[in-house]
């Protein structure tokens, strides 16, 4: 019952709407599933999370060196958030990387950012003097521009470039993994135009022609599809991905080879936006969802191939991304996340999904899609939830690996909860109906990281 109304809700809406709707549904459907299957936690479930947790002190650096060999032994390490607008989860997440990069061998790090709008941040990493932060930021400003234009993650690049001027050949790379890249997609696909061979030159020319008929925007896009089916560019993506394929196989020169990766991650981002717009328009929100999750996977295998194949990559991520959603009401609406594909894919021990978790305190987030980021104050978590749960510890923040060594603190943690997820927009009048779906949490993450009151992040563009 609860698909159908999907379906229907769905299609009325703008895509960047669409999500709210999926999650106001899922958190109909959370409620149903919640009903009956949660449990009061122990009476000394405060006592036994405070002597499992690991405490954190209130600034950097903190101390990894518990989680260091847990981690270790991972090749994907993914860190989460709750929301993309809060000061301590890029602060927690930029410090854990740095540790993972100095003690476990990290030489990737991949953002929620679009595919190809991080080439100039992973020059500035890089050393290359021509380039300033700003302009390593720059290509980060359209919207939703403070989601990565902040101070939190601007001091993470220059620490970050610091660290690789010591590293030399070990030097760590910064990429992006979105289909929202598409004309810095198109921008590197005519850079590197020349290079190709003619027939390769004319796909590549008819798949940048198809995004100019509808002015490089995913959303007119697909609206002109859903009146004129035959305008797909389905075809032209198609072709111009195995183009790049063909390109980058027949190229041995270390140079040239670095060219072709990037003709063939920009060949995946725009078939990856072809099909996520097509997917969100012609079928559903659901169904678009899984598209992106399975083209940032694919990105973020090819990012690492170029770096090092055999080497640790990290991946930043919304909690949504990053856990596993087979622990989460994302099954009833059949929802992927990159968490779950990389479990099966790789096998538990080679991924480590990290989530963050916070129970109050404000954060930058926009009422609406479009909407100028604002810092707003985070309402208390439900009383029922995961993060009232966290927030008996007692503790202002901290850590916690899992399974812990306490059986029943992981039997209190198995059992299913309602969770906060907050992205771009933060709608306070549908709070719970929008923003909660129902977790298992010692399923769904390998660690947490708590905050208990937390503060909005520091952009450039939107000052508090």
């Amino acid at each position: 019952m609860f698909n159908m109304i999907a379906v229907r809700l769905i299609r009325m809406r703008h895509p960047a709407q669409c999500l709210l709707t999926r999650r106001r549904l899922l958190g109909l459907i959370g409620s149903v599933f919640l009903m009956g299957t949660t449990a009061a936690p122990p009476d000394d479930l405060a006592a036994r999370l405070a002597q499992a947790a690991q405490p954190l002190a209130e600034n950097p650096p903190w101390d990894w060196s518990a989680w260091m060999a847990r981690a270790g032994r991972a090749t994907w390490l993914l860190l989460g958030d709750a929301t993309h607008g809060t000061s301590e989860f890029y602060q927690l997440r930029a410090d854990l990387t740095r540790a993972l990069i100095e003690h476990t061998g990290v030489r990737t790090v991949i953002l929620e950012a679009g595919a190809l709008d991080l080439l100039a941040a992973n020059r500035f990493v890089q050393g290359e003097e021509s380039v300033t932060l700003e302009q390593a930021l720059a290509p980060l400003r359209h919207y939703p521009g403070w989601y990565w234009r902040n101070r939190e993650f601007a001091d993470w690049l220059v620490w970050l470039k610091r660290h690789n001027r010591r590293a030399g050949a070990t030097a760590v790379s910064v990429h992006g993994m979105d289909v929202y890249s598409i004309r810095q997609a198109l921008t590197v696909l005519r850079a590197h135009a020349a290079q190709l061979p003619r027939a390769t030159r004319v796909i590549a020319q008819r798949a940048a022609q198809c995004w100019e008929n509808f002015a490089h925007d995913g959303d007119i896009y697909g609206r002109a599809l859903k009146r004129q089916p035959e305008r797909s560019c389905r075809a032209a993506m198609d072709a111009l991905r195995r183009a790049a394929e063909t390109v980058l196989s027949a190229v041995t020169d270390d140079t040239a080879r670095r060219a072709a990766r990037q003709w063939l991650i920009a060949a995946m981002a725009l078939q990856g936006a072809e099909q996520y717009f097509r997917a969100m328009y012609l079928d559903n929100a659901h169904a678009a969802w899984n598209v992106r999750e399975r083209a940032m996977l694919a990105i973020a295998e090819s990012w690492r191939a170029a770096d090092d194949a055999t080497g640790k990559i990290v991946l930043w991520a919304h909690n949504s991304h990053v856990g596993d959603a087979r622990a989460t009401s994302m099954t009833d609406t059949d929802e992927i996340s990159l968490g779950q594909l990389l479990r099966e894919r790789y096998g538990r021990e080679r991924v480590f999904l990290l989530g963050q978790l916070t129970y109050r305190g404000a954060l930058r987030a926009t009422p609406h899609w479009g909407g100028t980021s604002l810092c707003q104050a985070l309402n208390p978590a439900l009383p029922e939830s995961s993060e009232a749960l966290l927030q008996r510890s007692g503790l202002p923040r901290f850590g916690l690996l899992l399974p812990t060594p306490d059986a029943r603190l992981n039997e209190a943690l198995a059992v299913v909860r309602p969770q906060r997820f907050v992205g771009i927009i933060y709608d306070t009048a549908n709070e719970k109906e929008v923003h909660y779906l129902t977790t298992r949490l010692r399923e769904q993450f390998d660690a947490l990281l708590y905050v208990e009151t937390t503060q909005p992040t520091d952009a450039f563009d939107a000052p508090c």
